[in-house]
C-alpha cells in the first residue's frame, strides 16, 4: 500500500482507512485468485472485514 506524503508516494503496512488491513493480508487473498475463483473470494474478503470491524 502507498500513501501520498509530502508529494510523494510512501510504502505503509496499514490502510488508513480500515487500519487492521494489512498488505500481508491484501496479498494473502490476491494469491487465491486463482485457485478458488473471484466470487468465492469476494465473499471470504467480505466476510473478513465484517469480522475486523
Amino acid at each position: 500500500m502507498l500513501s501520498l506524503q509530502n508529494g510523494e508516494y510512501q510504502p505503509q503496512n496499514n490502510s488508513k482507512t480500515l487500519p487492521f488491513l494489512t498488505s500481508e493480508a491484501i496479498l494473502r487473498f490476491l494469491s487465491q485468485r486463482n485457485t478458488i475463483g473471484e466470487t468465492q473470494l469476494v465473499k471470504q474478503f467480505r466476510q473478513w472485514v465484517g469480522e475486523g470491524t
